[in-house]
């Protein structure tokens, strides 16, 4: 019994001279650890954002030149009929189509 009372003696004067401090310590703790809004969920969070934000770059640029080649399509008939060779192995007569593939 006697260990148990030096302990409580022992540590409560420690408590009582760092008492402002365990509560910050413990402050710290619940709100960035234990809390809804942790450390992790604040790095997982951003990180998707980031993806995101690079996602929505990558796609605006992939619809800005899938909107020049369309204008170009609708507007010259030679792009057209480029367009309808290289895609669709569209041919004239007397024409041949040699496919080549790259390994």
């Amino acid at each position: 019994m006697s260990y148990i009372s030096n302990f409580l003696r022992r540590y409560s004067a420690v408590w009582k001279r760092y008492r402002y401090g365990w509560v910050a310590l413990f402050f710290i703790i619940i709100t960035f650890v234990i809390g809804d809004s942790n450390l992790y969920k604040h790095y997982v969070c951003t990180k998707k954002i980031r993806d995101m934000e690079e996602n929505i770059k990558r796609h605006r640029e992939e619809l800005e030149t899938t909107r020049k080649k369309t204008d170009d399509i609708r507007n010259d008939k030679e792009s057209l009929e480029r367009y309808a060779r290289e895609e669709f192995l569209m041919k004239k007569e007397n024409e041949d189509i040699y496919i080549i593939e790259d390994k």
